[in-house]
């Protein structure tokens, strides 16, 4: 990905990758820890993650329930979301409708780090 922003900006590698530092410094972006290289552009994840939200036949990954929430919200479009429980390992499959979870699904989000802390440690919240 880095390579193709070089070449659709028509930028010097050290300039783009600088301003990607610059995005993740303000915190626009997440880069893989150690690299130059995308990881997060909230909500979407550039990497596999475990939360994967579907849509129209396509799906995006999402590190965090919020961020799944988030696509379907930037989006505007309906769809699902399947997880497992990082407790207990058991599949979790949401349906958005409308911009409503289903009801039925009776389950509760826990948030372990306060908002205000998230981007202390985005990969661990």
């Amino acid at each position: 990905m880095l390579e193709e922003l070089v070449d659709r900006l028509d930028l010097e590698r050290s300039e783009v990758t600088a301003a990607l530092h610059r995005l993740h410094d303000d915190d626009v972006i997440a880069l893989q820890p150690g690299t130059d290289l995308i990881w997060l552009a909230h909500p979407f994840s550039a990497l596999d993650a475990p939360f994967v939200v579907t849509s129209g036949g396509r799906t995006w990954d999402a590190i965090c329930i919020w961020d799944a929430f988030g696509i379907l919200a930037i989006l505007e479009k309906d769809g699902s979301i399947v997880a497992r429980c990082p407790d207990c390992a058991a599949g979790l499959h949401l349906e958005v409708t409308d911009g409503t979870v289903d009801p039925s699904s009776e389950m509760v989000v826990h948030f372990g780090v306060p908002a205000a802390r998230w981007y202390e440690d985005i990969g661990h919240t």
